[in-house]
């Protein structure tokens, strides 16, 4: 990780800190509870293999509303 190089001194370590926490938050498997698998007829979540029950949730949530948004249909009419 950019946090470990040792060719980075302690400012700049420091300087990096924020975005390296605002990325590991936000992008997240944890946070997002997984990835869309495009190219199937219907939703499809890939979930990190090590998922917490917390992100096994969030990645059903997400399922959940992707298909109340009719998600898959969408899609195949934008591309149609």
């Amino acid at each position: 990780a950019l946090s470990r190089r040792p060719d980075l001194g302690d400012t700049e370590r420091a300087a990096f800190a924020p975005v390296l926490r605002y990325l590991q938050r936000e992008f997240s498997y944890e946070v997002a509870g997984g990835a869309v698998l495009l190219g199937v007829d219907g939703v499809s979540i890939i979930a990190h293999g090590r998922s917490s029950e917390q992100a096994i949730t969030i990645a059903v949530k997400v399922a959940r509303e992707q298909v109340r948004a009719d998600l898959p249909v969408r899609i195949a009419a934008a591309h149609a």
